[in-house]
This record gives C-alpha cells, structure tokens and sequence, in this order.
C-alpha cells in the first residue's frame, strides 16, 4: 500500500515539475520573441532613417543631372 501511494505521489510530482519547465521554456520563448518584435521595430526605423538621408543626400544631384539633361536654350541675339 505504501509503495503504491509513493509511486502515485512521484508520479503526481514528476508531472508538476515538468509542467514547471515546460512554463519556463514557454515565457522564455515569449520573451525572445517579444526581443526580436523590438529589435525588428528599430531595424525599420533606422532602415527608414537610412533611406531617407541617401533620398536627401543625392537630390542635389538628380536635380543637377536634369538640369544638365535638359534642352539649352541660345541666349545668342539674332544677327
């Protein structure tokens, strides 16, 4: 009678435990993912960041290419 009250209590106990530790790996997952949620967000911002100072960087230029591409006009007085 002992013996099966014991095997049932390191039964009853062998489930917590790893009922326990299946928890644990679960909110350490959560917290990995929630990390990676938040690294994620800063890499948009700075990709965003990023792009926009090479738009504004090279403006200058893409506006002096059309200038330079557009048709001249003569500023010669007729003769």
């Amino acid at each position: 009678m002992l013996v099966r009250f014991l095997a049932g209590l390191a039964i009853v106990l062998a489930v917590a435990v790893w009922g326990t530790r299946l928890e644990n790996q679960n909110r350490e997952l959560i917290r990995r993912i929630s990390l990676q949620h938040y690294r994620a967000g800063i890499a948009k911002r700075e990709h965003a960041h990023a792009k926009l100072q090479a738009e504004q960087a090279g403006a200058p230029a893409r506006l002096l290419d059309r200038v330079a591409a557009a048709p001249q006009v003569s500023e010669r007085s007729p003769d």
